[in-house]
């Protein structure tokens, strides 16, 4: 993520993660905006800023924050 943001010339806060998984942490966590699916696991969950619906469906909806911005 950091290589495709100085890459791209764009900043931080202008970017999205989503993710589910373990090797999704470092991404949910370094981007403007992370999101972890529902149906990841907890300790993936509290890094994000929001959780979505699970990665089943062909949708996303994004629910209430996670926690507050830093």
């Amino acid at each position: 993520m950091e290589h495709l943001i100085k890459e791209l010339n764009i900043k931080t806060e202008e970017t999205i993660a989503i993710g589910d998984n373990v090797n999704d942490i470092q991404m949910i966590k370094n981007a403007g905006l992370g999101i972890a699916m529902d149906n990841s696991a907890d300790y993936i969950k509290q890094y994000a800023d929001y959780i979505t619906t699970d990665n089943n469906l062909s949708l996303i909806h994004i629910s209430e924050p996670t926690r507050q911005a830093e």
